[in-house]
Protein backbone atom coordinates (compact mmCIF):
# COMPACT_ATOMS: atom_id res chain seq x y z
CA UNK A 1 0.00 0.00 0.00
CA UNK A 2 1.09 3.78 -0.56
CA UNK A 3 0.35 6.91 0.78
CA UNK A 4 0.30 10.76 -0.96
CA UNK A 5 -0.15 13.43 0.69
CA UNK A 6 -0.73 15.47 -2.37
CA UNK A 7 -1.40 18.67 -1.05
CA UNK A 8 -2.55 20.02 2.52
CA UNK A 9 -5.80 18.20 2.06
CA UNK A 10 -5.63 15.87 -0.78
CA UNK A 11 -4.31 12.36 0.09
CA UNK A 12 -4.04 9.92 -2.69
CA UNK A 13 -4.08 6.37 -1.32
CA UNK A 14 -3.33 2.65 -3.17
CA UNK A 15 -2.89 -1.04 -1.93
CA UNK A 16 -2.61 -4.44 -3.97
CA UNK A 17 -4.35 -7.62 -2.33
CA UNK A 18 -3.86 -11.44 -3.41
CA UNK A 19 -6.97 -12.04 -5.56
CA UNK A 20 -7.17 -15.05 -4.24
CA UNK A 21 -6.24 -15.17 -0.39
CA UNK A 22 -5.24 -18.69 1.19
CA UNK A 23 -7.86 -20.29 3.86
CA UNK A 24 -6.70 -20.14 7.40
CA UNK A 25 -6.74 -23.55 7.27
CA UNK A 26 -3.42 -23.71 5.67
CA UNK A 27 -1.96 -20.12 5.75
CA UNK A 28 -3.27 -19.59 9.79
CA UNK A 29 -0.98 -16.84 10.74
CA UNK A 30 -1.73 -14.75 6.90
CA UNK A 31 2.04 -15.01 6.02
CA UNK A 32 1.90 -17.17 3.03
CA UNK A 33 1.39 -14.45 0.20
CA UNK A 34 1.39 -15.32 -3.61
CA UNK A 35 0.68 -12.56 -6.46
CA UNK A 36 0.27 -14.80 -9.64
CA UNK A 37 -1.69 -14.79 -12.82
CA UNK A 38 -3.94 -17.33 -12.06
CA UNK A 39 -5.37 -16.00 -8.44
CA UNK A 40 -5.58 -12.30 -10.02
CA UNK A 41 -5.09 -9.65 -8.08
CA UNK A 42 -7.33 -6.68 -6.19
CA UNK A 43 -6.56 -3.08 -6.86
CA UNK A 44 -8.02 -0.40 -4.59
CA UNK A 45 -7.36 3.53 -5.36
CA UNK A 46 -8.83 6.32 -3.41
CA UNK A 47 -8.54 10.45 -3.27
CA UNK A 48 -9.51 11.79 -0.23
CA UNK A 49 -10.29 15.73 0.64
CA UNK A 50 -10.13 17.24 3.66
CA UNK A 51 -11.98 20.46 4.54
CA UNK A 52 -12.60 22.83 7.14
CA UNK A 53 -15.89 24.71 7.64
CA UNK A 54 -15.48 28.22 9.62
CA UNK A 55 -12.08 26.79 10.57
CA UNK A 56 -13.37 24.28 13.21
CA UNK A 57 -15.97 21.71 11.36
CA UNK A 58 -14.03 18.65 9.80
CA UNK A 59 -15.25 16.50 6.98
CA UNK A 60 -14.28 14.68 4.29
CA UNK A 61 -14.67 13.12 1.30
CA UNK A 62 -13.54 10.25 -0.36
CA UNK A 63 -13.78 8.67 -4.06
CA UNK A 64 -12.41 5.37 -5.28
CA UNK A 65 -12.41 2.52 -7.26
CA UNK A 66 -11.42 -1.52 -7.66
CA UNK A 67 -10.24 -3.92 -9.79
CA UNK A 68 -10.29 -7.27 -9.54
CA UNK A 69 -8.71 -9.54 -12.47
CA UNK A 70 -9.93 -12.08 -11.67
CA UNK A 71 -12.01 -14.91 -9.00
CA UNK A 72 -11.58 -18.40 -9.51
CA UNK A 73 -13.56 -21.67 -7.62
CA UNK A 74 -11.50 -24.43 -6.46
CA UNK A 75 -13.86 -27.92 -6.01
CA UNK A 76 -12.81 -31.19 -3.60
CA UNK A 77 -11.40 -32.62 -6.72
CA UNK A 78 -9.42 -29.20 -7.47
CA UNK A 79 -11.09 -28.55 -10.55
CA UNK A 80 -10.68 -25.10 -10.92
CA UNK A 81 -13.93 -22.28 -12.61
CA UNK A 82 -13.61 -18.94 -13.70
CA UNK A 83 -16.09 -17.01 -11.85
CA UNK A 84 -15.46 -13.87 -13.44
CA UNK A 85 -12.63 -11.71 -14.89
CA UNK A 86 -12.41 -7.92 -15.02
CA UNK A 87 -14.47 -6.72 -12.07
CA UNK A 88 -14.82 -3.63 -10.50
CA UNK A 89 -16.64 -1.00 -8.90
CA UNK A 90 -17.00 3.15 -8.10
CA UNK A 91 -17.77 4.49 -4.49
CA UNK A 92 -18.32 7.79 -3.17
CA UNK A 93 -17.94 8.76 0.67
CA UNK A 94 -18.80 11.24 2.61
CA UNK A 95 -18.47 12.74 6.43
CA UNK A 96 -18.88 15.87 7.12
CA UNK A 97 -19.76 17.44 10.77
CA UNK A 98 -22.56 20.29 10.38
CA UNK A 99 -22.94 21.24 13.55
CA UNK A 100 -20.45 21.52 16.41
CA UNK A 101 -21.21 21.71 20.32
CA UNK A 102 -19.52 24.96 21.84
CA UNK A 103 -16.56 24.11 24.24
CA UNK A 104 -16.55 20.82 22.83
CA UNK A 105 -14.81 18.11 20.18
CA UNK A 106 -18.88 16.68 19.99
CA UNK A 107 -21.52 17.70 18.08
CA UNK A 108 -23.86 16.58 14.90
CA UNK A 109 -22.53 14.91 11.68
CA UNK A 110 -24.23 13.32 8.58
CA UNK A 111 -22.66 10.84 6.07
CA UNK A 112 -23.62 9.49 3.01
CA UNK A 113 -21.78 6.63 1.39
CA UNK A 114 -22.91 5.18 -2.62
CA UNK A 115 -21.29 2.50 -4.71
CA UNK A 116 -21.81 1.07 -8.42
CA UNK A 117 -20.47 -2.02 -9.87
CA UNK A 118 -21.33 -4.45 -12.93
CA UNK A 119 -24.54 -5.75 -12.96
CA UNK A 120 -23.91 -8.89 -15.02
CA UNK A 121 -21.08 -9.61 -12.44
CA UNK A 122 -22.39 -9.10 -9.08
CA UNK A 123 -24.61 -10.31 -7.19
CA UNK A 124 -25.39 -6.22 -5.90
CA UNK A 125 -24.56 -3.74 -8.21
CA UNK A 126 -25.45 -0.66 -6.26
CA UNK A 127 -25.76 -0.14 -2.85
CA UNK A 128 -27.05 3.73 -1.27
CA UNK A 129 -25.96 4.20 2.43
CA UNK A 130 -26.56 7.74 4.76
CA UNK A 131 -26.98 8.64 8.13
CA UNK A 132 -26.70 10.93 11.27
CA UNK A 133 -24.38 11.17 14.43
CA UNK A 134 -24.45 12.54 17.48
CA UNK A 135 -21.99 13.05 20.07
CA UNK A 136 -22.28 14.40 23.34
CA UNK A 137 -25.93 14.30 23.17
CA UNK A 138 -26.13 14.72 26.76
CA UNK A 139 -24.06 16.44 29.41
CA UNK A 140 -21.01 15.04 31.40
CA UNK A 141 -20.96 12.25 28.17
CA UNK A 142 -19.62 13.66 25.60
CA UNK A 143 -17.57 11.16 24.21
CA UNK A 144 -20.75 9.21 24.03
CA UNK A 145 -22.16 8.39 20.32
CA UNK A 146 -25.82 8.04 19.18
CA UNK A 147 -26.37 6.91 15.72
CA UNK A 148 -29.17 6.27 13.10
CA UNK A 149 -28.75 5.02 9.68
CA UNK A 150 -30.25 3.90 6.68
CA UNK A 151 -28.71 1.56 3.57
CA UNK A 152 -29.99 0.29 0.28
CA UNK A 153 -28.34 -3.07 -2.06
CA UNK A 154 -30.16 -3.89 -4.95
CA UNK A 155 -29.96 -7.25 -6.46
CA UNK A 156 -29.09 -7.85 -9.96
CA UNK A 157 -31.69 -10.86 -10.49
CA UNK A 158 -34.95 -8.96 -10.85
CA UNK A 159 -36.91 -11.91 -9.00
CA UNK A 160 -35.82 -10.35 -5.43
CA UNK A 161 -36.99 -7.48 -3.56
CA UNK A 162 -34.01 -5.23 -2.94
CA UNK A 163 -32.92 -5.21 0.62
CA UNK A 164 -32.96 -2.11 2.70
CA UNK A 165 -32.01 -2.06 6.74
CA UNK A 166 -32.43 0.74 8.97
CA UNK A 167 -30.06 0.86 12.25
CA UNK A 168 -30.02 2.63 15.69
CA UNK A 169 -27.30 2.80 17.49
CA UNK A 170 -25.91 4.32 20.46
CA UNK A 171 -22.11 4.06 21.80
CA UNK A 172 -21.81 4.47 25.85
CA UNK A 173 -18.00 5.15 26.47
CA UNK A 174 -17.16 3.17 29.94
CA UNK A 175 -13.26 3.69 30.61
CA UNK A 176 -11.21 5.83 28.09
CA UNK A 177 -10.58 1.81 26.66
CA UNK A 178 -13.40 0.65 26.70
CA UNK A 179 -17.15 1.60 25.13
CA UNK A 180 -20.60 -0.86 25.29
CA UNK A 181 -22.27 -0.19 22.01
CA UNK A 182 -26.08 -1.78 21.38
CA UNK A 183 -27.24 -1.79 18.68
CA UNK A 184 -30.99 -2.39 16.72
CA UNK A 185 -31.44 -3.34 12.79
CA UNK A 186 -34.50 -3.51 11.32
CA UNK A 187 -33.97 -5.54 8.02
CA UNK A 188 -36.37 -4.71 4.92
CA UNK A 189 -36.60 -7.60 2.53
CA UNK A 190 -33.64 -10.20 3.63
CA UNK A 191 -32.95 -11.91 0.03
CA UNK A 192 -29.90 -12.82 -0.01
CA UNK A 193 -30.19 -16.28 0.58
CA UNK A 194 -32.61 -16.33 -2.72
CA UNK A 195 -35.43 -17.35 -0.06
CA UNK A 196 -38.83 -15.59 0.63
CA UNK A 197 -38.39 -14.21 4.20
CA UNK A 198 -40.18 -12.08 6.16
CA UNK A 199 -38.56 -9.09 8.04
CA UNK A 200 -36.52 -9.17 10.23
CA UNK A 201 -35.58 -7.53 13.63
CA UNK A 202 -31.68 -7.73 14.55
CA UNK A 203 -30.40 -6.48 17.84
CA UNK A 204 -26.85 -7.12 19.48
CA UNK A 205 -24.58 -5.34 22.17
CA UNK A 206 -21.03 -4.79 20.75
CA UNK A 207 -18.17 -4.56 23.13
CA UNK A 208 -15.42 -2.50 22.48
CA UNK A 209 -11.66 -2.47 23.97
CA UNK A 210 -8.94 -0.23 22.82
CA UNK A 211 -5.55 0.39 23.74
Amino acid sequence: SLKWNVSEKGTWKIALFDGLPTGFSDNPHNLKWDFNKEEGMLAVSEYQITSLIKNRIKGSYRTGIYYHSQLIETDAENNKTILHMNNYGLYFIADQKIYQKPDSTGGLGIFAQIAISPKAINTHDRYIGFGLSYQGLFNKRNEDKLGLAYTYAGFNDSSKKDEAILEFCYMAQITENIFIQPDLQYVFNPAGTGQKLDDAVVGFIRLGLNF
